[in-house]
């Protein structure tokens, strides 16, 4: 299993705006998922064809992707969002980075919110 750990406070996928008749994706969000996209190809993960099972833990200093732990605790760390969008987001980068062709490749997927620090050596 590939595992990954996106650092900073992840941002949750935004929805579109629309101002003077034209859409926009907020610049907050552009930021996080243009350095987050450059973290998954800095890690240099092999691009997969087929189906992929993707396993995310969302925590405010980061992102771990491909994470085994035990059950998850209550509590979100102070993160606000709702967590499907923090899940697009990390799909996104992932896209971004090139890991794979596109997102409809994911058939499994579990996340959850994690208020405890996630430590670098236990990715590896």
């Amino acid at each position: 299993m590939t595992r990954l750990w996106i650092p900073g406070r992840p941002v949750p996928a935004a929805r579109p705006r629309v101002a003077a008749g034209h859409a926009y994706t907020p610049a907050g969000y552009r930021e996080w998922l243009e350095a987050a996209a450059w973290e998954v190809k800095a890690a240099g993960i092999d691009r997969r064809t087929g189906p992929v099972t993707v396993n995310l833990v969302i925590h405010p200093t980061g992102i771990g992707i491909g994470l085994s732990e035990p059950p998850p605790p209550v509590g979100r760390g102070g993160l606000r969002g709702d967590l499907d969008n923090y899940i697009k987001a990390a799909l996104d980068a992932l896209t971004g980075g090139g890991a794979w062709e596109d997102d409809r490749q994911v058939s499994h997927l579990t996340a959850r919110f994690s208020p405890h620090p996630l430590r670098r050596r236990s990715l590896r």
